[in-house]
């Protein structure tokens, strides 16, 4: 609105009024009505019907209330422009998508900050360079290029500080210590190792195929881990899978568990419960945030997997997982080695962890 007020040519000959109560609005020649308002209260909208809606930072609306308050005064001859830094899982990104899969029905368009009228000429040039030096490869490309990399909810927000280029050593280091973390899976998901050194560095990673017998894949993982030089020092997934007959966690276990425990002696048993399960998540958050944990870009399951892993909050409680149609199998043993890792539990024999770690 100020921009308006400013141009001498606009409001000179196209302003008839201006107000500022209860609400900006700007009245031009002609009947044209501008109104300028914010969405904290978005139900206070509620008014006559618009010909045109356009919101900026739509990203921070609720789908809800756009459709319930605002859309509906559009009495479906109006149109919105919807504007904002989108995200993958987003209603505003899926909007986005449908336009470009079908253009009559919704226009969608990129428009990266480089082409903002702020950052043209020789000061608008220098003052993008300084934003973009300050920002690391994915902020840049999501929050310059408009190219979406993290969910709008996801939980490892701070993914991209930890990936390095360093190629993993394929065989134990002399004088390095490694600890693994074993998510164990068979239908719905596969089962997946993470293995850590004792610097935090991510050195290998396995995704074993999916409906390997629980027998075979105790077997494989008993000789990896023996490679590895951790076999007393992995930590497995010993919670009741649900589709197994059998006793579950916390004292009582599926039918399955014994070939882990004949293979794996001294493994560490992680239950995940819903306990402790966001100070769990919140942790291992903040070892990615200081940079405690490395891991190679060549590990790509775990990469994306770590990308996509998402929060909801329902107004009583958080859950966490991966989107729908997706698998978090990488990100489950990641959470485990790494809360090992910061446990300090390498080459101990194990038994029982005696600690209830967060369920899926």
């Amino acid at each position: 609105m100020r921009s308006f007020l400013d141009d001498p040519v606009f409001s000179t000959y196209l302003i008839e009024s201006t107000r500022l109560q209860p609400y900006p609005m700007i009245m031009l020649k002609g009947g044209v009505e501008l109104g300028f308002r914010n969405a904290v209260k978005i139900t206070r909208l509620l008014g006559e019907g618009l010909e045109l809606v356009v919101v900026d930072e739509a990203q921070d609306i609720e789908p809800h209330d756009f459709y319930q308050t605002l859309y509906p005064m559009l009495e479906g001859v109006g149109h919105a422009v919807l504007a904002g830094t989108s995200r993958p899982g987003s209603w505003l990104w899926e909007h986005y998508e449908t336009g470009q899969k079908d253009p009559e029905k919704i226009h969608s368009y990129k428009r990266p900050s480089r082409l903002g009228p702020i950052f043209q000429g020789p000061e608008g040039e220098a003052a993008f360079k300084k934003l973009w030096d300050g920002m690391t490869e994915n902020e840049r490309k999501q929050e310059l290029e408009c190219e979406p990399v993290l969910a709008q909810d996801a939980v490892f927000r701070h993914l991209d500080r930890v990936l390095v280029d360093t190629v993993p050593p394929s065989v134990p280091q002399a004088g390095r210590r490694c600890i693994a973390g074993y998510d164990i899976g068979r239908v719905r998901d596969s089962s997946f190792v993470t293995i850590l050194d004792d610097t935090g560095l991510v050195v290998y990673t396995e995704q074993f195929p999916l409906g390997m017998l629980h027998e075979e894949q105790a077997k494989k993982i008993a000789k990896l881990v023996t490679d590895w030089r951790c076999q007393h020092s992995i930590v497995i997934d010993a919670t009741k899978q649900g589709d197994n007959s059998g006793v579950g966690a916390l004292g009582r276990y599926d039918r399955y568990i014994q070939f882990y425990r004949a293979a794996l002696p001294f493994a560490r048993e992680f239950y995940w419960s819903p306990a402790n399960l966001e100070a769990t998540i919140s942790t291992v958050t903040l070892q990615i945030e200081q940079k405690r944990i490395l891991i190679p870009r060549c590990h790509k399951v775990l990469v994306s997997q770590l990308r996509a892993y998402q929060y909801k909050y329902n107004g009583f409680r958080t859950s966490f997982g991966a989107p729908k149609g997706q698998h978090d199998d990488a990100t489950a043993s990641f959470i485990q080695v790494v809360y090992g890792f910061i446990s300090g539990w390498f080459s101990t024999v194990g038994g029982h962890a005696g600690l209830a770690l967060p369920c899926r």
